[in-house]
């Protein structure tokens, strides 16, 4: 697997963003602006274009926060990043997909709870922590939900 990386930048154009390049050297990342510069203004030339055809920047490490992909998709096939804050549900449920590809608990089968908690990576795998313990989320797409994430949607952790 290529490692993926977003960045949330925290000055100017706050946001997230896709991840072209990081420069360690530099210390800054090359970022994807697909939200917030118009066409005349790439028509006149200020910006370098990437191969998406979007104007990139680059942005000092201090300027915002780096999260890498980590390699997992929620029940509806959302990327999941370091950061993100997760829905992971346990127990006995049981997900019914319909013929539109959109999934939804069965009410029939109980299940035990809920937990909301952020991807971090310890111990050397992304997970949830759930008290003392690093909850795993390979292997966990089916219990798993991307509800935001922790630099857009702080609330979600209160």
């Amino acid at each position: 697997m290529i490692p993926k990386f977003r960045f949330y930048a925290s000055e100017d154009f706050t946001g997230m963003y896709n991840v072209v390049e990081i420069r360690f050297q530099d210390y800054e990342v090359v970022i994807e602006d697909d939200k917030n510069t118009s066409m005349i203004e790439v028509l006149e030339g200020n910006y370098n274009i990437s191969k998406n055809g979007f104007p990139i920047y680059r942005y000092g490490f201090s300027e915002g926060e780096l999260m890498q992909f980590t390699g997992q998709t929620d029940m509806d096939g959302i990327e999941i990043y370091e950061g993100d804050v997760l829905a992971y549900f346990y127990g006995g449920m049981n997900f019914i997909k319909d013929e539109d590809g959109n999934i939804t608990i069965d009410e029939n089968v109980p299940f035990d709870g809920y937990f909301i908690q952020e991807v971090t990576f310890e111990h050397g795998y992304f997970g949830l922590l759930q008290g003392e313990t690093l909850v795993p989320i390979w292997n966990s797409s089916n219990k798993i939900k991307v509800l935001g994430n922790k630099y857009e949607n702080p609330e979600l952790l209160k």
